[in-house]
């Protein structure tokens, strides 16, 4: 889930057309993903949900089984309204475009997901929350960056800025930093393609997935 948002983000900057100024790359939050836990178990149907001052997306599918791929397709959904944001990326009060601009608000630093079945494992929630609200009107969703490399800027071969690398830490919340190591015997790895492609929806029509092992029995 972390990956998938931070590919989205990362996506956002490197291959959007203006490039985004500026994109923080997120870390996970345990104390939020607990506590959004305690409150699904209270929810009814498709229930608004309200936590903290965080910026909550809340997905509901009828009808599915219950899997990595359903929960991801929810989020892809989500990013696809990016591409309906207004010309000057600044939120314009749309509820449909909110769930994506939750994802690439671009001060956010952490977030955390969780999800629930239920009728009989016949419907699934899913519920996101980030710690930078993207509804504020007026608010820029992200800023606008230059086409090409500015002086002093540090860029790739295609002349796009680089993200930079490592978590935007807050001393003040609980995040899970970067393992140094972990053995697994199954990894489940979503791959985007986003060579060459431009806008949102090229972009999530290329989502493939992958099962890839990542030890030896």
């Amino acid at each position: 889930m972390l990956r998938f948002h931070n590919n989205d983000r990362r996506a956002g900057v490197e291959f959007t057309s203006p490039p985004v100024k500026q994109m923080n790359e997120l870390a996970w939050n345990c104390e939020t993903e607990y506590n959004l836990s305690k409150m699904q178990l209270e929810l009814i149907g498709n229930n608004t949900v309200v936590y903290r001052n965080f910026g909550v997306n809340n997905g509901l599918e009828e009808h599915v089984v219950c899997s990595y791929r359903e929960m991801v397709g929810i989020i892809a959904d989500w990013a696809a309204k990016a591409a309906f944001f207004p010309s000057n990326f600044e939120y314009n009060g749309d509820p449909d475009i909110l769930p994506a601009a939750n994802i690439l608000k671009w001060n956010s630093t952490e977030m955390a997901c969780v999800y629930r079945t239920f009728d009989s494992g016949d419907s699934l929630r899913l519920i996101c929350a980030y710690n930078v609200r993207a509804d504020v009107l007026g608010q820029p969703i992200y800023e606008a960056g230059n086409e090409i490399c500015s002086d002093g800027a540090k860029c790739g071969d295609d002349g796009t800025r680089l993200v930079a690398s490592g978590w935007a830490e807050s001393k003040l919340t609980l995040f899970t930093p970067r393992a140094a190591g972990m053995s697994a015997l199954i990894s489940f790895e979503l791959h985007m393609l986003f060579e060459g492609l431009r806008t949102w929806p090229e972009r999530l029509e290329l989502v493939t997935y992958q099962w890839i092992p990542t030890a030896q029995f």
